[in-house]
């Protein structure tokens, strides 16, 4: 395998697109994707971001039974704290694939590998 520097934008890029979801879809539409360091995380990404989907989903369902039941008092708080700790986690992400540093998100990192 051909040895590449790695740039300071492709670095950018590849952390943008774990917070953001733009970017990541950028790398898979663009000729960026040729590039391995970037299609990496550009594939965890979309898988990442896919996964916060299906999760918002059960939890609008769960809310939809539920609140025909009782009224859900703390689901808003709920709701946002789940935001912030799939925000934070995606930060956290963007940061280790910044930095350089091998991401491995459980279950994701596996199936992601299936999409290159």
């Amino acid at each position: 395998m051909k040895a590449y520097i790695i740039k300071n934008e492709d670095k950018l890029l590849a952390a943008s697109s774990y917070v953001f979801f733009f970017p990541a879809i950028y790398i898979a539409l663009t000729d960026k994707r040729k590039l391995p360091y970037d299609a990496e995380h550009a594939a965890q990404a979309i898988t990442l971001w896919a996964a916060y989907a299906v999760i918002y989903i059960l939890i609008r369902i769960a809310y939809s039974f539920l609140s025909g039941i009782w009224y859900f008092i703390l689901y808003d708080l709920l709701v946002k704290l789940a935001h912030i700790a799939m925000w934070g986690y995606a930060a956290y992400c963007g940061l280790l694939a910044y930095n350089e540093n091998k991401v491995e998100i459980p279950h994701i990192s596996d199936y992601s590998k299936k999409l290159l």
